[in-house]
């Protein structure tokens, strides 16, 4: 009977029938229980390889993803590195990044607002009423219209020009801010 139980494995069969009245029928129960335990262990060993395929092939795909995502942040290093280093671009010469270039008439650089300025006062005027004809023979009072409507232009012109100079001193102001 050792022999054969050496030889080849045993079957649930084989086993209740060697310990017959020899062994403790526990011995019997746990074998079959161990048998019944392995089964359940190799469908669970299946279903675990099962998972670890799926997860090996996930991890093949981010791995992928990471390669990807390990070159664009490569590139933008690299740009990055570029941009603060450069000597001109957007129009501004010397370090362009970070060193408070502010332009000047012949260095371009960062450009600052211009400081506030007052707005420019609107022309309030009010033009002549139009003369009618003038009459065939001298008249005192389409005279004196003509007096009044070239005086009313005299002083319309005078405060034309008041607004203008006060227009070009705003620019001016705007344009020397710009500049310092």
């Amino acid at each position: 009977m050792a022999n054969k139980l050496t030889n080849y494995l045993l079957t649930e069969q084989d086993v209740t029938r060697a310990l017959q009245g020899v062994a403790p029928a526990v011995f019997v129960k746990d074998y079959v229980a161990g048998k019944n335990n392995a089964s359940t262990m190799l469908a669970q060993i299946d279903k675990n390889t099962a998972d670890i395929v799926v997860i090996s092939g996930q991890i093949t795909t981010i791995n992928g993803q990471i390669v990807v995502i390990n070159g664009q942040i490569s590139t933008l290093t690299t740009n990055l590195n570029n941009h603060v280093s450069a000597q001109s671009a957007h129009g501004a010469t010397g370090d362009i990044v970070g060193t408070d270039d502010y332009c000047t008439a012949s260095v371009g650089g960062t450009v600052l607002l211009a400081a506030a300025q007052a707005n420019a006062s609107t022309a309030s005027i009010t033009p002549p009423s139009a003369l009618g004809a003038a009459p065939a023979t001298y008249n005192q009072v389409y005279a004196q219209s003509q007096t009044a409507a070239i005086n009313t232009l005299i002083t319309n012109v005078s405060d034309l020009r008041t607004t203008l100079n006060a227009l070009v001193g705003v620019v001016n102001n705007m344009l020397a801010t710009e500049r310092t």
